[in-house]
């Protein structure tokens, strides 16, 4: 074997070698990405004995050799930025007291939105959980070499479709209450404010002692508990007749109600608080009704005062799968697989405890399409009720982030709506949302009316039983020259929805759609 041949074969080992290792560097680190992700960012690390994981928790069971990797590893990363929709910066990274890097929130009200991060800075609530890795640029292959390399990595920004002006209205209307407003665009249902009164200070929530200072100044008092609860989309609340929009699509889209029916409610009743009605289930039980004085009504008006004996007549007679099939469809006990989806922590609307009793007991199907009943639901998921209607029974899904950025300014993700079809008939959402004008126009919505837009919507007054006042609800849509609204609110123990939740509607609706 010549020279050149021997040195020909060792720069072919050589080369060989080279790619050899190069693979393997690049499986260990590309390939492999979960496993050498930061302790709290694998799931293996963090699952159960059944294998589900329960989220980023202090984890101070781990060994110290992982935590003390994930710290180096952080250490190193700067984490990406939050915009709003016009540029309007509202999380990032700053210098603490000491120094070290310290995650700052510009608008502390979108707290319940936005979350926090812990002493690591790694997401524990909100967008700063869900779009962790995002905003650490691990799900970056440019980042990931940069990790690799030992290179400082910057994570990616998120644009935001909230409205910081119109967030920060919404907070200033919830004050000293407990309650939570949703703006979504009617056309896009992007989400443009999501209050929740009251929240935390996510630019204290790390200092000693704040969190559980919180709970023990409160002494339980409703306007100041559960500070960490995201009402907007975590909590449950008894609807009242803000569900009757639900059973009015239902009875109308499977052809149980005509637009001109007439509902005809017999002899009034006189007792301590006035002239009312009363609907006998079939099988035993009454419905009251307290929202009108006529004894005929239309299917339109008997929506506009919310009667209730017409609308436990409608549930009454309501064959209970189609009640059953169209709570489903906007997320009311929906089965698994089937939930409406969203970018933060949500709780699923209940229809009943049961279900099944919904098919035997028929005052419990009364009561349910009154609004009453096991009811539970949130503003978020109401508030999709709405967006439905207006969008002719299709549901542009709600989204908060708008777009993802490198930090060269690169665009690498951006939304693309989801549409979920046929929640009901084109004609039907017309109807309702007619009749959802009327609720305004002529009914108990009077104070959502704005001058120079199209409003409609429906109150509610739920009630909790014992001596707790209702919850108030207010849940409409508002129209301009250009573009819409959709706009859900609940006071808890506000009162009457006509006169607590529905002129917060009209405030915002005014805010987000005239000069």
């Amino acid at each position: 074997m010549n020279f050149e041949r021997r040195v020909g074969l060792l720069a072919s080992a050589a080369g060989l070698i080279v790619v050899v290792l190069a693979l393997r560097i690049v499986y260990w680190q590309m390939l492999r990405a979960d496993q050498l992700l930061p302790a709290w960012l694998n799931p293996s690390l963090l699952a159960d004995s059944s294998g589900r994981s329960p989220g980023p928790t202090d984890l101070n069971g781990l060994p110290q050799p992982l935590l003390q990797r994930s710290a180096v590893l952080l250490s190193e990363i700067t984490r990406g930025p939050i915009y709003d929709r016009n540029g309007v910066l509202l999380a990032s990274d700053q210098p603490g007291p000491d120094g070290t890097p310290r995650r700052f929130y510009a608008e502390p009200s979108l707290a319940p939105v936005l979350g926090y991060t812990s002493a690591y800075r790694t997401g524990l609530a909100g967008l700063e959980l869900s779009e962790n890795e995002t905003l650490l640029g691990l799900d970056r292959i440019d980042a990931r070499f940069d990790e690799l390399l030992h290179q400082p990595v910057v994570g990616s920004s998120l644009t935001l479709t909230i409205d910081s002006a119109l967030q920060r209205s919404a907070d200033r209307m919830l004050a000293g209450k407990a309650g939570a407003a949703v703006v979504l665009d009617a056309k896009t249902g992007a989400v443009l404010a999501m209050a929740s009164s009251p929240h935390f200070d996510p630019n204290q929530v790390l200092d000693e002692g704040y969190a559980a200072g919180l709970e023990s100044a409160c002494g339980g008092a409703p306007t100041c508990s559960a500070p960490f609860l995201n009402r907007a989309t975590q909590a449950l609340y008894t609807p009242g007749s803000i569900f009757k929009t639900v059973v009015l699509i239902a009875g109308l889209d499977t052809g149980q109600l005509q637009p001109d029916m007439v509902f005809d409610f017999g002899k009034p009743r006189t007792g301590p608080s006035g002239t009312y009605y009363v609907y006998n289930v079939t099988g035993g039980g009454t419905i009251v009704d307290y929202n009108h004085r006529e004894a005929r009504l239309s299917l339109a008006q008997s929506f506009a005062d919310s009667a209730n004996a017409a609308f436990a007549k409608i549930g009454d007679e309501m064959p209970p799968a189609v009640l059953v099939q169209y709570a489903e469809r906007f997320g009311f006990s929906a089965q698994a697989g089937k939930t409406l989806p969203f970018e933060i922590d949500t709780s699923s609307s209940q229809l009943a405890t049961s279900v099944q009793d919904l098919y035997s007991n028929n005052m419990l199907r009364a009561s349910t399409a009154i609004g009453q009943g096991q009811l539970l639901t949130s503003p978020l998921n109401m508030a999709e009720v709405v967006l439905a209607v207006v969008n002719g029974g299709n549901l542009p899904e709600p989204y908060l982030v708008q777009r993802v950025q490198d930090p060269s300014g690169r665009v690498v993700r951006q939304h693309a709506q989801q549409l979920e079809r046929g929640l009901m008939k084109p004609e039907t959402a017309q109807v309702v949302k007619d009749m959802m004008v009327g609720v305004v126009k002529n009914g108990t919505g009077w104070n959502a009316a704005v001058p120079g837009l199209v409003t409609g919507g429906k109150t509610g007054t739920a009630q909790l039983g014992g001596n707790a006042a209702p919850h108030a609800w207010f849940v409409g849509f508002a129209q301009g020259k250009d573009r819409g609204v959709v706009i859900a609110v609940v006071i808890e123990n506000g009162g009457e929805g006509a006169y607590t939740a529905a002129p917060i509607f009209a405030r915002l609706a005014k805010q987000a759609l005239l000069p």
